[in-house]
């Protein structure tokens, strides 16, 4: 793999496309579960 040769290696790598599409489609979902309950997350104090 290149990825021995990068100056500055990624700290996670997601190998394979089926991999990537998952993991594309699960940050998506916690992204949108975060925006349905934004409202009550900022009114906690911190």
């Amino acid at each position: 793999m290149e990825l021995v040769d990068l100056p500055d290696p990624p700290l996670r790598l997601i190998v394979g496309g089926h991999s990537y599409d998952l993991v594309q489609q699960m940050e998506q979902a916690r992204t949108e579960e975060y925006r349905a309950w934004e409202h009550l997350s900022r009114k906690a104090p911190g």
